[in-house]
């Protein structure tokens, strides 16, 4: 495939979901308006999953030829996820799954290949520490994330408890545990979420107010308060 063809499909890609984000006031006008959006994208998915596809296609023959011409290792990640209509939303600024969940992919010498781990939650900020430990670089001191190099080589190895994130601005935080997700946000009406990701995966039910919960909550609450002050997050002046 030539250069000027691939260009011109990620040009469609970009095209097609910035048309999407510039609608987006529309979400705020009633279901009606929710569902029409709903539709209208699941149509332009189409063209965006075969668009996805050959991109995919491209880029893993480029790794496997890419891999037989060097010595080193090659890691992609995205930033972000897309709802895509869950939860009749179509934007990413919101704290489920489908938005917050990005792949991390990592290929080379030594690391095993067609692994899927889902034992280990994997932060964006560990992509420094991680491709310096795999450049042999001395990982700088005030570095957030960890190395990955350490579970690669030994997926029983201690790993961190949870994952956090920051959500549209100074409004929300998460804290992600393997069972649970904890969200705080800014908002008079509603400040805590807490979902159980093992029984209820499609995050439909708030947890927040069972009093069953409260010891989780709490848990929880202290691992977000904690790092936001290991981060100094000003986000933990809204909320206190």
């Amino acid at each position: 495939m030539s250069k000027s063809i691939l260009i011109t499909f990620l040009t469609l890609a970009i095209v097609t979901i910035t048309a999407v984000a510039q609608n987006k006031s529309d979400l705020k006008n009633g279901s009606s308006a929710i569902d029409k959006k709903v539709a209208d994208l699941m149509q332009q998915m189409t063209l965006e999953e075969k668009i996805g596809q050959m991109c995919q296609y491209v880029a893993i023959e480029h790794i496997r030829e890419t891999k037989k011409r060097m010595k080193g290792e090659i890691m992609i990640e995205d930033d972000h996820g897309e709802m895509a209509g869950s939860h009749h939303i179509v934007l990413k600024t919101v704290p489920y799954e489908e938005a917050m969940a990005v792949p991390f992919l990592i290929a080379g010498p030594g690391i095993p290949s067609g692994v899927v781990d889902k034992n280990h939650f994997i932060s964006g900020l560990d992509m420094l520490p991680t491709l310096c430990n795999l450049a042999g670089i001395k990982i700088p001191s005030d570095v957030r994330g960890l190395s990955v190099n350490k579970i690669l080589k030994n997926p029983s190895a201690s790993w961190r408890e949870a994952v956090f994130a920051t959500v549209d601005g100074d409004q929300e935080r998460v804290v992600r545990t393997y069972r649970y997700k904890y969200i705080r946000l800014n908002r008079p009406d509603e400040n805590e979420v807490l979902f159980d990701m093992q029984n209820d995966s499609g995050e439909t039910k708030n947890l927040a107010s069972n009093s069953e919960y409260t010891g989780i909550l709490e848990h929880h609450w202290k691992l977000l308060n904690d790092w936001m002050k290991k981060t100094n997050d000003p986000f933990i002046k809204v909320v206190k």
